[in-house]
């Protein structure tokens, strides 16, 4: 029903006193940290019960119609609330004042069909609804605004990423609106109430057979409280230091200048970002492309790494105008995506891999590669996020070679384990017993934890297939609970149809791109996935109601801001991460490093 100020005081006595509600909203645009609110807010208590409670003026709705509904999260307590990608509407319905309190579970379906099935080929509501309920969303709405033209471009976060059509839903009537929204809050109520199903049946299964193991309704009360630390964590946002960050985009462009000019000079033609010109253009000048591929539509695959295996200026100019390219365009972005005050509010993925490790977008702040030590660049995009204030210091607890680490302990191959405890660490370890360079012991690692077969290792450490074979044996050999291990988890991932870390998080084989060669990375990046969400829930918690906070999560690494007046916090969040695995054989250790100027000017240790 669409509510009226006559409906509120019933509306507000049955949502305090359900047990489950589902809450959506219709948003006149995608950025709420950059000035978007909903217009609608929509509850559901059953999946045929909805209420669409109007907040800002649209198509129908007058200033007279509108409802305040600031200090509504009140309401909540010990509800459990579906949203189907909830951060976007947590963020959305902080604009107009409605914040949950930090006790409340949010269920995120998105989050939640992972967990009930991690290898589909989308988790949008519309995709869910059809393969859990069987239930297709009304296209009524969208093709309203399409045929109204309704829409206008909207300019990505990042210059890479295409420009898109905001859908202006408040301009569609309330005859349509309204059904519409309440259509996608009833399907997200009857989506969740079925995933509690299915994971609860999970878990039944995993406890008949054993009550001791990990079940998937531990991951599933964790994911919830991922999702309220992920909401802070955005909405606190990371500083930009926009003078540097607009120098950078100078000197990118400059140098992008100057290659194009270059360019012409060798080739007399004006610079396009074309293969099939490239491909002239190097052919003309005489250099060898017998190692060039073909696309799949048959043209030249030109990217940068066979451009790097041609001896030519032409070649070493199209390189570097791509990489002063990407840097213009990932330092463009950050400037897009930080709000007024200078801060940027990327968006964590929670269900953005099949193992559940985090992914950021706009921008994507989950992947800022490590600074090379040994030649920093003052303009590397770790060097452009600050502390928000000199009160503030960023410290930097890393997971030490995390994946490894994790695969001896699942293994148990106590020999290499033995001489990590000893002081070593895993590369070395494995070198000591393989007999080979730390380098290539490294690579055979990650080789192994990734699926890599003998034509990856070759093409890694640039060796023939049959010398890489040959080290694969001699590793199996060295390292047989290894080998074991690996046989183990793909062979059940084939049979079974699915592995579950030592948390109870299950990975699925069945159907869309099932990929079992990958298992063991999976089941190791997904159970590495977990120890950094868990440790971040137990971090989180800890710093509620002092000034220090967590702000980034970067591979194993988490960015925290300490106050001056609380640096002595630093330790204990280390020892909190630790404390996430609980390992048989081998512990997962972290490196502290701080820094009270920017990420990319780490110093080791703790803060002082």
């Amino acid at each position: 029903m669409l509510v009226k100020s006559s409906d509120v005081e019933e509306l507000k006595k049955r949502l305090a006193i359900a047990a489950f509600v589902a809450v959506d909203t219709e948003t006149f645009g995608l950025r709420p940290f950059h000035g978007d609110t909903p217009f609608s807010v929509i509850f559901a208590l059953s999946g045929s019960e909805s209420y669409y409670v109007p907040v800002m003026v649209s198509e129908g709705i007058s200033e007279n119609d509108i409802i305040d509904v600031s200090g509504w999260g009140s309401l909540f307590d010990k509800q459990l609330v579906f949203m189907q990608n909830a951060k976007f509407d947590l963020h959305h319905l902080a604009t107009v004042g409605f914040t949950f309190a930090p006790q409340v579970r949010i269920h995120c379906t998105a989050v939640a069909a992972r967990l009930c099935d991690s290898n589909l080929p989308s988790y949008s509501l519309d995709y869910l609804g059809k393969h859990f309920l069987k239930e297709s969303k009304d296209d009524r709405v969208k093709a309203y605004v399409a045929e109204h033209d309704f829409c206008r471009t909207v300019i990505p976060a990042t210059a890479t990423a295409r420009k898109s059509e905001l859908q202006h839903y408040d301009k569609v009537p309330l005859d349509l609106i309204v059904p519409y929204g309440k259509q996608d809050t009833e399907l997200t109520f009857k989506l969740g109430m079925e995933q509690l199903r299915i994971l609860n049946l999970e878990a039944a299964s995993v406890l008949a057979v054993d009550p001791t193991k990990p079940t998937c309704l531990a991951v599933l009360d964790n994911e919830y409280w991922v999702t309220r630390a992920l909401e802070g964590m955005e909405r606190r946002g990371v500083k930009l230091d926009t003078k540097k960050t607009k120098a950078a985009i100078d000197d990118a462009r400059s140098e992008l200048d100057w290659e194009r000019n270059s360019y012409i000079e060798q080739t007399g033609e004006d610079y396009k970002a074309s293969s099939k010109a490239f491909y002239r253009h190097l052919e003309t000048s005489g250099a060898d492309l017998s190692e060039v591929g073909k696309t799949e539509c048959g043209n030249p695959s030109l990217d940068k790494q066979a451009l790097g295996k041609i001896q030519s200026g032409i070649a070493k100019t199209i390189i570097a105008a791509k990489n002063a390219k990407t840097r213009l365009n990932y330092y463009d972005g950050f400037i897009r995506a930080s709000d007024p005050k200078g801060f940027i509010h990327t968006d964590f993925k929670q269900f953005g891999t099949r193992t559940s490790r985090f992914s950021s977008a706009q921008p994507n702040l989950q992947n800022l590669k490590r600074e090379d030590e040994e030649t920093p660049d003052p303009a590397s995009p770790r060097r452009l996020i600050i502390p928000s204030s000199p009160e503030f210091c960023f410290f930097l607890p890393d997971y030490d070679q995390m994946e490894y680490r994790m695969m001896l302990d699942y293994a148990g191959e106590m020999g290499v384990i033995a001489e990590v405890l000893a002081g070593a660490d895993v590369h070395q370890a494995t070198s000591n017993a393989v007999g080979i360079p730390r380098s290539k012991a490294k690579s055979l690692n990650f080789a192994i934890i990734y699926g890599g077969g003998e034509d990856c290792i070759s093409e890694m450490l640039g060796i023939p297939t049959s010398e890489a074979r040959a080290l694969i044996r001699v590793f199996k050999s060295a390292l047989p609970s290894v080998e074991r291990f690996v046989a183990t988890v793909q062979r059940v991932a084939r049979t079974r149809h699915y592995t579950y870390n030592w948390f109870g998080r299950r990975n699925h084989y069945v159907g869309y791109d099932s990929k079992t060669h990958a298992s063991v990375n999976h089941l190791i990046q997904g159970g590495c996935a977990d120890v950094m969400k868990i440790g971040m829930v137990m971090c989180d918690e800890f710093l509620a109601g002092k000034k220090s906070n967590l702000r980034l999560s970067i591979h194993d690494e988490l960015v925290f801001e300490l106050h001056r007046s609380e640096l002595y916090l630093a330790p204990v969040l280390l020892k909190i991460m630790e404390k996430a695995y609980p390992y048989n054989h081998l512990p997962l250790t972290v490196s502290p490093s701080h820094s009270w100027t920017s990420l990319g000017e780490k110093i080791k240790g703790f803060p002082i």
